[in-house]
This record gives C-alpha cells, sequence and structure tokens, in this order.
C-alpha cells in the first residue's frame, strides 16, 4: 500500500530563535515526513543558518517577499503528496504527523489541524488564550476555513487552484480555503494533529497584529464580494460600546479569583479599536486606489452565490418573568457567553397578533429587530431570513433568532421575551422550558430554573453558570 508523503514548508522572516524551537519539536516527527522545506523570506538574522543545521531544504529569497510567495515558493519545491504549511511560530506535539496521515489516508484534501495556546505568562497571551480566535472550524457566517498556522493540502489540488494568491497579504489562508471549497473540495478539522500556536506576549504586540489581520481581512473579503454571507463584521461595535459591555459583563460575573479579568474592558475595547481601526484603513486604500480593488470571484450558480453556513436548530429556553430582573438576566448573557446567545426581547407582541398570516418582508421584519436594539447587519441578515422561506410570521418570527444566533456564531440560544406577550409567546411554544426571573410561581414543571432578585445579586456567578447550563442542554 502506497502511502501519502508529507512535506512541510515552513516561511520564516527574522524569527531564527522561534524557528529553531519549531524544528526541534519537529524533530521526533521527522521519520514520518518527505522532508521540511524553510523558506527564509530575507531575513538579516541566522533564520537560514538554523534551517541548515536542522537538516532542512533551505530556499532563500533575496528580500522579503511576503508570506504567500515565500509559501508558494517552498510548495513548489517540495516533492510530497501533502503540503503541510505551518508558522515558524508554532510547536507541533507528539503524533502529528500520524493524525494528519491517517486524515489524508481516509481522504481528506483540504485540512486545517488542532490549535492550542502555550501556559499563559503575560497578560496579552492570557487574554489571547482565552478568546476564541483558534476555533478550529471559523465560519463567519460563510463557508469555514483552516488557519495558515497549521494548514494541509494535496499537491495537485494546490497546484490546480494556483496556490496561494499573492496579492493578497496575509489572509492567503482564508482566500485559499474559500477558494478550494467553491471548487468543490471539502475541508476537514483534524484536532488530533496538535501544534501550539504561540501568541503575541504584549499588548502592543496584539493591538497591532489585530489591526493587521482586520486590514488584511477585509482586502480579502473584496475579492469575495459577490458572496452576500461571508462579511459579518461582529467587530462593527464601536470601542465604547465594547467597553461598556465588559464592564457589565465584569461586574455582572465577578472575576472567579482572577484579578486579571478587570482589565477585560480595556483589553476587549482596544482590541475592538485596533480592529475597527484596521477595517478603516484597508477601506480607505481601496477607495484612494492605494490597493487596487481585486476583481469579483465567479460563482458558478445562484446556490453556490448564497453559500453559507447552517443555522442553529431550536431555541434552549424562554427567558420570562419580571421585566427588570429579565433585562439583567439579558445583559448577563450576552455579554458573557461565548458559545450562547440569547436574543433580545421587542417583536412578540406584533408576531404574535399576526402568528399564522403569510410572512412579512424578510427586510422589514430585520429592520424592526434593529430598531429594537438587535446587533445585526440589516441586508445580511435579510437576505439570510429570505433564504430559509418562511411562511408565516409564526416561523419568521423564531427564523429571525436563529439568524440572530448565527450572525453571533453561537450554536446555542435562547429567546426572552416581556410582559403579557413572554406568556403568549410560551402558549405558542408549549415544547420550550422556562427559566423565570422574579418570584412569580407559575404552575406545571417547565420552568426549569427560578431566579429571583436575591439570586442574582448574591451570587452571580452561580446564575450565571445556571443560566448557561441551562442554553446547553
Amino acid at each position: 500500500m502506497v502511502t501519502d508523503r508529507l512535506s512541510v514548508v515552513i516561511s520564516v522572516y527574522n524569527g531564527a530563535g522561534q524557528l529553531e524551537r519549531c524544528l526541534r519539536s519537529l524533530a521526533p516527527e521527522r521519520p514520518w515526513l518527505e522532508e521540511v522545506v524553510v523558506v527564509d523570506d530575507g531575513s538579516s538574522d541566522r533564520s537560514g543558518e538554523v534551517a541548515r543545521m536542522a537538516g532542512c531544504e533551505l530556499v532563500r529569497l533575496p528580500t522579503r517577499r511576503g508570506i504567500s510567495v515565500a509559501r508558494n515558493t517552498g510548495a513548489y519545491a517540495a516533492t510530497g503528496d501533502i503540503l503541510v504549511f505551518i508558522d515558524a511560530d508554532t510547536e507541533v506535539r507528539p503524533g502529528w504527523a500520524g493524525a494528519l496521515r491517517a486524515a489524508f489516508a481516509g481522504g481528506a484534501v483540504l485540512a486545517g489541524g488542532g490549535l492550542r495556546w502555550p501556559e499563559a505568562h503575560t497578560l496579552s497571551e492570557w487574554y489571547q488564550s482565552a478568546g476564541r480566535w483558534h476555533d478550529e472550524e471559523a465560519r463567519n457566517g460563510f463557508l469555514p476555513f483552516a488557519s495558515g498556522a497549521h494548514f494541509a493540502i494535496r499537491r495537485d489540488v494546490f497546484l490546480r487552484l494556483g496556490g496561494f494568491d499573492e496579492l493578497l497579504p496575509v489572509t492567503e489562508d482564508l482566500d485559499l480555503s474559500l477558494r478550494a471549497q467553491l471548487a468543490g473540495y471539502p475541508i476537514a478539522f483534524v484536532p488530533e494533529a496538535e501544534i501550539v500556536h504561540w501568541p503575541r506576549s504584549t499588548v502592543r504586540g496584539l493591538l497591532r497584529q489585530r489591526m493587521r489581520h482586520a486590514r488584511n481581512r477585509r482586502l480579502a473579503e473584496a475579492k469575495f464580494r459577490s458572496f452576500p454571507f461571508l462579511r459579518m463584521d461582529r467587530s462593527r461595535r464601536g470601542a465604547a460600546r465594547v467597553l461598556a459591555a465588559s464592564a457589565s459583563s465584569v461586574l455582572m460575573a465577578g472575576t472567579g479569583g482572577d484579578t486579571r479579568r478587570l482589565t477585560l474592558p480595556l483589553l476587549r475595547s482596544g482590541v475592538a479599536a485596533a480592529t475597527r481601526l484596521g477595517m478603516r484603513r484597508a477601506d480607505l486604500e481601496l477607495l484612494s486606489g492605494l490597493v487596487p480593488m481585486p476583481p469579483p470571484y465567479p460563482f458558478r450558480d445562484p446556490e453556490q452565490h448564497n453559500t453559507c453556513s447552517p443555522l442553529p436548530g431550536a431555541p434552549s429556553f424562554l427567558l420570562l418573568g419580571n421585566d427588570r430582573l429579565v433585562m439583567r438576566l439579558l445583559r448577563l448573557a450576552v455579554e458573557g457567553g461565548r458559545d450562547a446567545i440569547v436574543a433580545s426581547p421587542g417583536l412578540e407582541r406584533e408576531a404574535l397578533d399576526r402568528w399564522d398570516q403569510p410572512a412579512p418582508w424578510s427586510l422589514r421584519l430585520v429592520r424592526s429587530a434593529v430598531r429594537a436594539g438587535w446587533p445585526l447587519a440589516l441586508e445580511t441578515a435579510a437576505l439570510r431570513v429570505e433564504r430559509e422561506q418562511p411562511r408565516t410570521w409564526g416561523e419568521a418570527f423564531l427564523t429571525l433568532h436563529r439568524v440572530h444566533a448565527w450572525a453571533h456564531e453561537r450554536p446555542r440560544y435562547g429567546l426572552a421575551a416581556l410582559g403579557d406577550s413572554g406568556w403568549r409567546l410560551a402558549g405558542r411554544l408549549a415544547e420550550l422550558p422556562i427559566v423565570m426571573a422574579g418570584d412569580e410561581r407559575r404552575r406545571g414543571d417547565r420552568v426549569v430554573l427560578q431566579v429571583d432578585r436575591r439570586h442574582l445579586f448574591r451570587d452571580r456567578r452561580r446564575v450565571y453558570a445556571a443560566l448557561y447550563a441551562e442554553l446547553s442542554r
């Protein structure tokens, strides 16, 4: 039986120390690798010497050309059947090569591996390791993509697709992932093939990285502007709103004994500001012509044009009861959760009055939600509702909540409703459990969690945990 040969391609620019650590971690995996190709992208330090001393194939570029050019150069120099691109600031874990070989032997064409953070020693490293930056199946409302820090693809497919786009700065991983899937090649994720990715160690470095990523991501999105579900832009929230929301979250959930959480409002608002600045920089560069607008990537049929990730399923529960306490619990849930969300109230009365009537125009429905305070991108959310083709007001109302969760990349969600409309909604959705906010007692076994004012103010962390336990059911 012929086994696919793996070629590892590493591009490096003035990262001799990081490269040495990376190659040291690769040494136990070398028997299962065809070769390790290191592309020195015009470094002025001893990166090339480190690669040569480790027995790697070394390719030198006379000047710095960028990561896309460096990776393409390494790919064309490699001879293996599978090209595996990793960053110089990574370390592979034992069994990494075997897991990748097994995935491609099982039919994988394009794959991303497990990305893990090292133990945090600085505030910046702690902040990054606690975030969602390394989701293994990042979708952003569109197709998933593999991080360029750990990107594997069959050589023949790589060549067929033309390699990485050398006109795009840095976002070559997103671009090639999308092009591969739009050409009919599925993406797989191999969490068993783990590498450790070293984060930025200073807050200044973190902010510069996020600004650069936002700018480059914006340029990549311009190439796929014909696909309406790629750009969700949750980062549109301004720094002031993020600061207020984060401070509210810390006050509600507490520090959990970790005083570093007190810095979250400033860190999150700083990242939001850096992200927004990066996006605005890209917009200005495209508008002024400093960066040429890339031609739109074509789609083959209308269904491909509307490609997007599936919506979450049914809601986990209804949040009802005392209006003021409902809103406090809502803030706790929205600002504290990473994988779940409770949608804001505000549309129940009209939906309940017209429940079985023909569905409203989607743009009108979403516009009403935005006016009620829902954080949604108007046209994108309306297109997503329309794609589900709800037949009645009731179906459209529930679809909007699913779109709300989808737009924020949350697999689980709940519905919050105020006043009498909440109990009318509970009658319509008789299968849903209820989280009760307040002292009011209702008969029946639908109430799975009762939260009164005393519980919320005396033990926020326990309330927080109980609320998410219900969302995760």
